[in-house]
């Protein structure tokens, strides 16, 4: 089963726990931290690996023009779901099919949070 096939089938399962209130260190620990890493806001950032879009959400809450890209079409649908507003695509699970951005394609920050990139 491939990274993607895996992502796909534990689909439901992340989401519930995504949504969950209360659970992830990163709100209650890492956010902070986190937000002093980004560039001001305003320019393109990637959510590599956004799953259903919590941190995309977030950063377009503080400004960020964010592209959400994630190997799970089920989590894809639920990224746009929760927010139309966002650009979410299905990406690759390698990063060797970036080589395929053309440079116009600039963003001034990426994410990977919690993401498996190979």
């Amino acid at each position: 089963m491939t990274l993607r096939e895996q992502w796909e089938d534990q689909a439901s399962a992340w989401l519930a726990w995504a949504r969950a209130p209360g659970h992830d260190s990163f709100w209650r620990h890492h956010g902070e931290q986190f937000n002093r890493l980004l560039p001001p806001p305003g320019a393109l950032t990637l959510d590599i690996g956004c799953g259903e879009g919590r941190l995309s959400r977030q950063l377009t809450a503080g400004g960020h023009r964010v592209v959400g890209l994630d190997a799970s079409p089920s989590l894809i649908a639920a990224a746009r779901q929760a927010d139309p507003s966002i650009a979410a695509g299905i990406a690759s699970t390698s990063c060797s099919d970036m080589k395929a951005m053309t440079r116009s394609a600039h963003a001034s920050a990426a994410s990977a949070w919690r993401s498996s990139i190979r």
